[in-house]
């Protein structure tokens, strides 16, 4: 029941709505962790369902830009017959860092290690989300207002570009942007002999 196309395998219900549920799941070729949208099972009388996926999935076919998320495949069930697609997973949205922005940056602190190593003896763990937050807390007044960069001008691209192609994000809201952040290892050098600053760049998907 949770294996789709024979290569992606749903493990993790994550959230669910009106006509469909987002599993966390990963792809079998590679390991890959992935997120598969499943929609409902179509009403026979109204087919909203089918209309939905129908929508998404001939959008999402026709947009490839660094700010949207991409499609890996798409397909129907071999035995619900519910129709499904597949995106890349990232795990935090705008919402989240609204939520709760320091338990955000403590789950980035082991991937950080993950590309930068030499840094496991000399940045603890409150040392890198006390100098994320306070990069964070120098561009407090800015980040919202600035229109060609941060998650703001990743968002603003990503629709822009969309709308050219004549396709309208009608949900757009903190829960349906995907956000990231990147680290500039030589800033951090800096910021370990100036109270550990660190300069970061913010992305965001829709």
């Amino acid at each position: 029941k949770y294996l789709f196309n024979d290569r992606f395998a749903a493990y993790s219900r994550m959230t669910g709505g009106g006509q469909s549920s987002v599993f966390r799941g990963y792809d079998l070729t590679n390991n890959a962790e992935c997120a598969i949208k499943l929609y409902n099972l179509a009403d026979e009388d109204d087919g909203v369902t089918n209309e939905g996926f129908e929508r998404e999935h001939d959008a999402l076919l026709q947009l490839h830009h660094p700010n949207i998320l991409p499609i890996l495949d798409w397909g129907r069930h071999d035995l619900t017959g519910q129709y499904f697609l597949v995106s890349p997973w990232i795990p935090w949205t705008l919402n989240d860092l609204f939520e709760d922005k320091e338990e955000v940056y403590r789950a980035l602190y082991q991937p950080f290690l993950e590309a930068y190593p030499e840094y496991q003896e000399v940045l603890s763990e409150d040392d890198f989300v006390s100098a994320v937050m306070n990069d964070d807390d120098d561009d407090d007044d800015d980040w919202l207002e600035l229109c060609d960069e941060g998650y703001v001008g990743d968002v603003l691209k990503g629709l822009i570009y969309a709308a050219d192609k004549s396709i309208i994000h009608r949900d757009v809201k903190p829960a349906n942007i995907f956000v990231g952040c990147s680290f500039n290892p030589d800033a951090l050098a800096r910021g370990l002999d100036d109270e550990h600053d660190i300069e970061q760049r913010r992305e965001a998907l829709i």
